[in-house]
């Protein structure tokens, strides 16, 4: 499997070139294979609302707990600073809870709530982890050919360290299939393992 990597620097709301930043790999398996399982999706109009309170860049994916204690996801928009972005005054967290339709059903986290549940959240005993993936990367995997959503799989690096594999699915009644080629499935560093910024940025990071 070879990787490519692109890297992307937002400095003044503006995006200015390369440099070590937002780290989105794109997948190059060298053969069909099924899509790994995936423990949450969001629909297209809910990536979109996620990411549009201005100034986001990014949209972060957390890994979450559900109210039953299974695996799930939580995003969230963050801007070129790599802060939370609030919504109407306050930070709104969106939560996967089920598929209906072609829709997925999200919970809506206040930021406490947020914290317990991705703090709480562990992988085959591994710790939480985010990834964010800025703006553009996830507008041209929504535009890709049936493609109504992102669905998200646990991906295990090379160092051991799990992150989200990101994969554009199209979702109806009920169901999510991905679509597309493989190179248009990503996945980022994650973070706390690749992140230098100040801890509070982050829910798991967070004394």
């Amino acid at each position: 499997m070879s990787l490519r990597m692109a890297m992307l620097l937002f400095v003044g709301g503006g995006l200015i070139g390369i440099a070590v930043a937002w780290s989105i790999h794109t997948l190059r398996p060298p053969d069909l294979q099924a899509a790994p399982p995936m423990i949450a999706y969001f629909d297209e109009a809910s990536v979109n609302e996620a990411g549009r309170p201005a100034p986001a860049r990014a949209v972060r994916f957390y890994l979450a707990t559900t109210d039953a204690g299974s695996l799930s996801a939580a995003m969230v928009a963050v801007d070129s600073a790599r802060r939370h972005v609030p919504e109407n005054g306050s930070t709104l967290f969106r939560r996967y809870k089920a598929m209906n339709g072609s829709r997925t059903t999200l919970d809506r986290l206040d930021e406490p709530t947020a914290q317990q549940v991705v703090v709480h959240a562990t992988y085959k005993g591994s710790p939480t982890w985010s990834m964010d993936c800025p703006e553009p990367v996830l507008a041209r995997m929504l535009v890709l050919h049936e493609c109504n959503g992102i669905g998200l799989a646990v991906m295990r690096m090379a160092d051991g360290t799990n992150t989200f594999q990101l994969i554009p699915v199209k979702i109806s009644m009920g169901k999510a299939r991905a679509v597309g080629t493989y190179e248009d499935r990503v996945l980022s560093e994650p973070c706390p393992n690749f992140c230098a910024d100040p801890p509070e940025l982050y829910l798991h990071r967070r004394n």
